[in-house]
C-alpha cells in the first residue's frame, strides 16, 4: 500500500504545567526588503482559558547563530486574544538562510504576569523566495534548481513509531544524497523533522493546512 496508519501513541508526549496566563505560541515573520535589510515581526498567541484580565510584561530577545544579541525589547500589554504584535525590528545586514548556509536566528519571548512567568523559544531563518512566472524558482535572488524527495513517517520494524536517532539519520541521508528540498506527505510530521530541515538546509513543501509556510 501507499502508506499505513496505526493506532496508539507513537511520538513524544509532554505534560506541561503553565500559569493561568501563559504564552501558547510565538510566530516570527522576517521579510527581506529591497535594500537587502530584513524587517522582522514577532507575534504571540496567549493561553488564557479563564479569560483573566491582567497586565503582562513581554520581553523579546533575538540572537544570531553565534549567540550575539541583535534585538532586545520589553513592553507591558493587557491580556489579549488571538495574535498580538510583540516586537518589530530591522536587521540591516542579515545572514540569509540557504541550503549551502542554513543560518538560523533564535527568538526568546518571556511573559510575566501576576499568574507567573513563561517563555518560548523559536528558531527562524531569513530568506527570500520567488517563483518567477513561467520561469525558475529563486532563493535570495538567485536561480535554484529544486532537487528533492518525499518523506513518509515510516520505517521497517517500527512503522510510524520512529525514534529520534532514526529520524536524524534519515534526514541526514536525504541531505547527503544531494537534495535541497523535501516534500512532507500527507499528515502532521514530527517537529524534529522540521528542525532537521532548518538545520541541514532542506526546503519544505507540506500539503496540510498547519504547515509553516509552504516552501519554507
Amino acid at each position: 500500500s501507499d502508506f499505513c496508519l496505526y493506532g496508539g501513541i507513537y511520538r513524544h508526549v509532554n505534560l506541561s504545567y503553565v500559569p493561568a496566563i501563559a504564552l501558547e505560541a510565538i510566530h516570527v515573520l522576517p521579510i527581506v526588503e529591497a535594500d537587502g535589510s530584513a524587517r522582522v515581526s514577532v507575534e504571540g498567541r496567549l493561553y488564557n482559558p479563564s479569560h483573566q484580565s491582567a497586565l503582562c510584561t513581554v520581553s523579546v530577545q533575538v540572537s544570531d547563530a553565534s549567540g550575539r544579541l541583535i534585538h532586545q525589547s520589553s513592553q507591558t500589554l493587557s491580556a489579549w486574544t488571538d495574535r498580538s504584535g510583540l516586537a518589530e525590528f530591522r536587521v540591516t545586514a542579515p545572514e540569509l538562510w540557504s541550503p549551502e548556509s542554513p543560518h538560523l536566528y533564535r527568538c526568546r519571548v518571556t511573559l510575566s504576569s501576576p499568574a507567573g512567568e513563561t517563555h518560548l523559544d523559536e528558531r527562524f531563518g531569513i530568506r527570500q523566495l520567488e517563483f518567477v512566472e513561467h520561469g525558475p524558482f529563486k532563493l535570495n535572488g538567485k536561480r535554484m534548481l529544486l532537487r528533492g524527495t518525499q518523506r513518509h513517517a515510516d520505517h521497517a520494524g517500527v512503522a510510524a513509531a520512529m525514534k529520534d536517532d532514526l529520524v536524524r539519520e534519515e534526514m541526514q541521508l536525504i541531505r547527503e544524497m544531494g537534495a535541497n528540498f523535501v516534500r512532507l506527505a500527507h499528515y502532521q510530521q514530527d517537529r524534529l523533522v522540521h528542525e532537521m530541515c532548518d538545520e541541514l538546509g532542506l526546503m519544505v513543501w507540506e500539503e496540510v493546512p498547519w504547515c509553516r509556510a509552504g516552501v519554507g
